[in-house]
């Protein structure tokens, strides 16, 4: 997917990669993307807490406000 936007992958083995957001750049102080697999563990969690902020109304109510300012 990064690699579709132009960036460039860099894949070591394991479960973490980088991409340089500008190829020409070689630095990766302000010019890299840091992502990873999702383990089982963490895709558990995610589903846990969407189904979580789904059913509480006050905790998906502070979600949605707190999307929206990251998103704004």
């Amino acid at each position: 997917m990064l690699g579709l936007l132009g960036c460039e992958v860099v894949d070591r083995g394991g479960y973490w990669f980088t991409a340089r957001v500008d190829p020409a750049e070689a630095g990766f102080t302000d010019n890299v993307l840091y992502t990873s697999e999702i383990t089982e563990e963490q895709w558990a969690f995610e589903k846990a807490l969407g189904a979580l902020l789904g059913s509480d109304a006050s905790l998906g109510s502070v979600s949605e406000t707190w999307h929206a300012d990251v998103c704004a």
